[in-house]
């Protein structure tokens, strides 16, 4: 009788001893979490950090040149302007150079560009003065000279707009068989086919030099062929291409 009294008492005694072991390994790592998260919240709040000021400090973060410089912060008079936040960040003003430049309308052919307002876009030269005429509303020809003094004298880099009589059937053979041969042929550095303000195109990009074909831009527009063809892609063209629309 004795006997099972003990057995008895030793299996008491191991199932406290293993619940109390169960209780330990339970509640310290519960313990421990609840820890991490009040101190996680004491600096989150002294940071303004999530949850206590994480969504205002999005709504307030500076996103732009004008946000920067409306906020306060120091503004760099260089060109263009430069304005550094309060964290650091470095925002650099967007300057739009064709602002105030003019519009070239050639209501005949159904396009438009802009300009600056130094240059001229002319149809031709005089045949005996240093003279640029004036391409009209209806010049199946426009140029634009990145330096007109040179058209005079020089080699000038050129930016034209030439309307063909007829539309062009076929826009890479066309291309290939006006502007490019074997003399030529290892200038060019890219060409296929893309959408250019909406219209099916052929694009060749072609490595700068004196026998380079150039840059060629071929489309139909209000069944006529044009064409675009610059030097070189110095900002002037680009930019300048950039404008080129088609009129309703």
């Amino acid at each position: 009788m004795n006997m099972e009294n003990n057995i008895e008492n030793n299996e008491q005694t191991g199932t406290e001893e293993k619940a109390e072991s169960f209780g330990k390994k339970f509640w310290l790592p519960v313990i421990i979490a609840l820890v991490a998260v009040v101190a996680y919240l004491a600096y989150a709040g002294t940071n303004q950090l999530w949850p206590f000021g994480s969504s205002q400090r999005v709504e307030n973060q500076v996103q732009s040149f004008e946000e920067c410089a409306a906020a306060g912060n120091p503004v760099m008079e260089s060109y263009p302007r430069q304005c550094r936040s309060a964290d650091g960040q470095l925002f650099v003003e967007k300057i739009d150079e064709t602002e105030n430049w003019k519009i070239y309308r050639n209501e005949e052919f159904g396009f438009e560009f802009q300009y600056p307002s130094d240059r001229t876009p002319y149809r031709e030269v005089h045949e005996t003065e240093e003279i640029l005429i004036p391409a009209t509303s209806t010049s199946s020809k426009v140029i634009i000279a990145e330096n007109e003094p040179h058209v005079f004298c020089c080699e000038p880099l050129l930016f034209a707009i030439e309307v063909l009589d007829n539309q062009i059937e076929d826009l890479k053979n066309w291309v290939e068989d006006n502007y490019v041969d074997l003399d030529t042929e290892y200038r060019v550095k890219s060409r296929g086919f893309e959408i250019f303000k909406g219209a099916d195109a052929y694009r060749m990009y072609s490595e700068f030099g004196i026998d380079s074909p150039g840059n060629i831009i071929a489309f139909n527009h209000r069944n006529r062929g044009i064409i675009i063809r610059y030097s070189d892609d110095i900002n002037l063209f680009t930019q300048i291409l950039s404008t080129f629309k088609f009129l309703n």
